[in-house]
């Protein structure tokens, strides 16, 4: 049985629930001093997935291995040369940081798993189609021909994306697949940006036309409304972009324990 993906038991088809998750890693003490380069590797890469980690480990230990043999024939003693090699890898932390900035992290991991989770069930198309429904029905005829051109043209955007957000969050857990499944959630997300920036902008030229005693006028809240959820929307966007950039570091072993639901 592959995780995240139906196996057949007698007649009945099943999704696996849950899968054993490797224990995480333990987050150095700040502060920690590293007299080794043991220590040292810890500290730099115990937030990055284990490709990444091991690719880092390795570049460094050779970068190591060099500054010591350079020191050695400087003269200097083992000891002595090895904790100037030490020091020329420069802070940890700061290496730590910049490693989590450039390869995918394990909560990196865990928030595309939950992105896929979500996307994996039907009930979320059904939820966003029932919301444009009940909006189209409320407005009834105050709906505006601009409303209902944007409202019309994200649908016939929106819709696809979203179906193919569902298919490939239902696939193998692979960087390929994961990649795609990025890029289908980036390309939805910024088409919702878009559309609720649109309708905003259409609010805000009802707000002065508005003659109302209420503290928050409803075409004002509407316009607030409507920008934070594209301001949502937007920083799905960017967030899918920067996974995906961050997955060409990453191997199909470090996602295959994507999928827990």
């Amino acid at each position: 049985m592959i995780l995240g993906y139906p196996t057949q038991t007698g007649q009945t088809w099943h999704m696996p629930r849950s899968e054993p998750q490797p224990p995480a890693k333990p987050k150095p003490r700040r502060g920690l001093k590293p007299e080794n380069l043991s220590l040292w590797l810890d500290i730099a890469t115990w937030a990055i997935v284990p490709s990444a980690e091991a690719r880092v480990r390795a570049e460094i230990e050779a970068h190591y291995a060099e500054a010591v043999k350079a020191r050695l024939e400087s003269g200097l003693t083992e000891q002595a040369a090895q904790m100037a090699a030490l020091g020329d890898l420069g802070n940890p932390y700061a290496a730590a940081r910049r490693f989590r900035r450039g390869y995918l992290t394990r909560f990196d991991r865990t928030l595309i798993s939950a992105n896929r989770n979500t996307d994996r069930s039907f009930a979320k198309i059904s939820f966003i189609l029932a919301v444009f429904a009940i909006l189209a029905l409320a407005a009834g005829d105050s709906l505006r021909w601009e409303d209902g051109l944007v409202i019309f043209m994200t649908l016939l955007t929106f819709i696809p994306a979203e179906v193919a957000c569902w298919v490939l969050a239902r696939r193998k857990p692979t960087v390929v697949n994961v990649r795609r499944f990025l890029l289908a959630r980036s390309i939805s997300n910024l088409i919702a940006s878009v559309s609720f920036l649109v309708l905003a902008w259409f609010a805000s030229r009802e707000i002065h036309l508005e003659k109302t005693d209420a503290p928050l006028p409803p075409a004002l809240c509407g316009f607030w409304i409507l920008i934070i959820v594209a301001a949502q929307n937007m920083s799905g966007f960017l967030f899918c972009l920067h996974q995906r950039r961050k997955l060409r570091s990453a191997n199909d072993d470090d996602l295959n324990r994507l999928d827990p639901a």
